[in-house]
């Protein structure tokens, strides 16, 4: 037998919030500082309706946007818009 540990599965590993990685990208390249996880403390629900660990929505994102003073705008865009 082996003496490694078992290795995590996918359920085991942290998840990726993309709106509040793209929200410290955008604040990092305006110099503000900004802790990610400090963030989702402060703004993030706990929990999501699934039971999963929930991610940031809009809601959050402009909150915590205001909360480092930074001026945001929310719009919708398709993929075409964007091309």
């Amino acid at each position: 037998m082996s003496d490694e540990p078992p290795s995590q599965g996918p359920a085991d590993e942290p998840f990726a919030d993309s709106g509040l990685t793209g929200l410290a990208l955008i604040a990092r390249f305006h110099q503000v500082a900004v802790n990610p996880e400090g963030l989702r403390h402060q703004f993030a629900p706990v929990v999501s309706q699934l039971g999963q660990p929930a991610r940031f929505g809009d809601q959050e994102i402009l909150l915590a946007a205001k909360s480092l003073v930074l001026s945001i705008i929310l719009s919708y865009a398709n993929h075409e818009d964007v091309i």
